[in-house]
């Protein structure tokens, strides 16, 4: 990302807000797709960044919505239901009744629980439209299901008119520093899946896998991801498994793309210490093992090469807590207020995980850029004091005209 393009998105919609490159988007999911090997297709887990909905590229053909509202997202974005693949540990009846009111194909369902499987399986029968059903298999946590319990139900698939097996979906966590973890898990489902075509007489057509890849959020850091792509490549070439392969990927396709910007308000010193407080903080900006600022991300000062004196910076944010430290001992270069820092390879989870609305300040806006594109703009600043306004009748009248919300 050039500086002009960060400089010129300041000036245009104000700090802090954050800025999604679609080239450096399409470089990592192209170059992804091509050292994985044909066998594999991508999904793109979108709840690491939601906001790149409307610009996915052909590679991805397939999107992870975790929640209704994920869900609707891809639904105003102009993503068609039949992309879509339903997850999410918790699926309400009333939600994915409206889901199965659209007109047009279903999306693909995964199913966590028996429960589920049943409520998806009414909902089939009662609108008859047959619906496709991937089983998620838990990981040793309280998520999805055992061996037992997902044999069962796909054995009873067999006697359901609306109801199709697709596959397994599998997914035990993220930030994999071991390449033979993701491998093994391959493996094991690759013996689950040859179990499988033994109790059920047929193969498994669709494997849904999160090999959760790494990110190197911080100076000093290897990128370990891209070393994963031989030997994950060999162990699928390697796999009896014949059906569909999908990796769903979202921090590993993101994170890089992402740039979040923010504005030096003051400069202070107290005992021996120099603080540069900007507009923004760690409810916008939030990387994965970060422990309080203990680690240095990628951050630098716009504009560059002015003249001065090199000093070690504590940047803090504007919250009120001492736990609002972006970056310790960052060295700037002429500090003043009015310089822009901007923090790297914020482009997964960092617009959505930190605690947005604590203090009741502003959300940051956000913009994506690109060569075909530009630079858009694709939300503004939101003002988030009336989701923290207790609203009762006797102020009804009064904040009224301040709130465009439900008052009901």
């Amino acid at each position: 990302m050039e500086d002009r393009v960060l400089i010129q998105a300041a000036a245009s919609y104000g700090t802090p807000f954050y800025l999604f490159d679609l080239d450096e988007f399409y470089r990592k999911v192209r170059e992804t797709g091509q050292a994985l090997g044909e066998r594999v297709s991508l999904c793109y887990a979108m709840k690491a960044n939601p906001f790149l909905v409307p610009f996915l590229p052909e590679g991805l053909g397939k999107i992870e919505a975790c929640s209704y509202g994920e869900y609707r997202i891809c639904r105003a974005s102009g993503i068609s239901p039949e992309r879509v693949i339903v997850s999410g540990v918790l699926k309400r009846e009333e939600e994915m009744g409206k889901i199965f009111g659209e007109k047009g194909e279903l999306p693909v369902f995964t199913v966590e629980s028996i429960s589920q499987f049943q409520m998806l399986r009414a909902m089939a029968d009662r609108e008859k439209r047959k619906v496709s059903l991937l089983l998620r298999l838990t990981s040793r946590n309280q998520f999805g299901m055992s061996v037992g319990q997902l044999e069962e139900m796909a054995v009873g698939c067999r006697a359901e008119p609306w109801v199709h097996f697709l596959g397994i979906h599998y997914f035990s966590g993220t930030q994999k520093r071991n390449v033979q973890q993701v491998v093994h898990e391959l493996l094991y489902l690759d013996e689950l899946c040859r179990t499988l075509k033994q109790s059920l007489g047929y193969g498994i057509e669709h494997l849904e896998y999160g090999p959760g890849l790494p990110v190197d959020y911080f100076q000093g850091e290897k990128d370990r991801g891209r070393e994963f792509f031989k030997e994950l490549r060999d162990c699928v070439d390697s796999m009896e498994f014949g059906g569909k392969m999908v990796f769903e990927m979202g921090r590993f396709l993101t994170a890089s793309c992402g740039y979040y910007v923010t504005e030096i308000q003051e400069l202070k010193r107290e005992g021996g210490q120099a603080y540069a407080m900007v507009d923004g903080g760690i409810h916008h900006l939030h990387y994965d093992g970060q422990m309080m600022a203990m680690k240095r991300p990628y951050v630098r000062k716009l504009p560059e090469g002015m003249a001065g004196a090199c000093e070690e910076w504590e940047i803090c944010g504007a919250l009120c807590t001492v736990n609002d430290i972006l970056a310790r001992k960052q060295p700037l270069v002429a500090a003043t207020p009015g310089d822009l820092l901007v923090f790297e390879r914020a482009g997964a989870y960092s617009m959505t995980e930190g605690m947005s609305v604590f203090l009741s300040r502003e959300l940051p806006a956000v913009a994506v850029w690109g060569t075909e594109r530009g630079l858009l703009k694709v939300r503004g600043h939101v003002d988030t004091y009336c989701l923290n306004l207790p609203v009762i009748r006797e102020n009804y009248g009064r904040i009224k005209e301040h709130f465009s919300g439900d008052l009901a």
